[in-house]
């Protein structure tokens, strides 16, 4: 299945979801925000401001993510999903993504400016989530 998961900045959520979904499944998921300024679209996550606690986050189930890049979704990203995953509010999802019948929201706290131990209970909780749709989707 071919998943999408969105957040608001593709620096938190959406970067951890991507990547368990690849660690848990060997395939390939996509992570992107639906309001990424334009200024951090394309910088390496090791690079942005605020997302200092993502590295060592993923780290501590042996993923890195310094390197991971940060995307704005797109018309072509929400075509090319089986499933898209949103967690973040739908006053910041743009209409493209919200007219499509792939939509799932799941309600997933924000970890922006909070410290390592709180990062990795998101980290969990989006864990388990995704547990769960890969029971669902059987």
């Amino acid at each position: 299945m071919k998943v999408l998961f969105l957040c608001r900045a593709n620096i938190g959520r959406s970067q951890m979801a991507n990547k368990l979904y690849d660690q848990i499944t060997g395939e390939i998921s996509k992570g992107a925000g639906t309001k990424v300024s334009e200024e951090r679209q394309g910088m390496k996550i090791g690079e942005v401001k605020g997302a200092e606690n993502m590295i060592p986050c993923m780290k501590e189930v042996g993923i890195d993510i310094s390197n991971s890049e940060v995307k704005q979704v797109t018309q072509e990203m929400v075509n090319w999903a089986d499933k898209i995953i949103i967690m973040t509010s739908k006053e910041n999802v743009p209409d493209f993504v919200l007219e499509s019948n792939k939509v799932e929201f799941w309600e997933i706290k924000d970890p922006k400016g909070t410290d390592l131990p709180s990062h990795s209970k998101t980290r969990e909780e989006i864990k388990k989530k995704i547990e769960e749709l890969l029971v669902k989707s059987k």
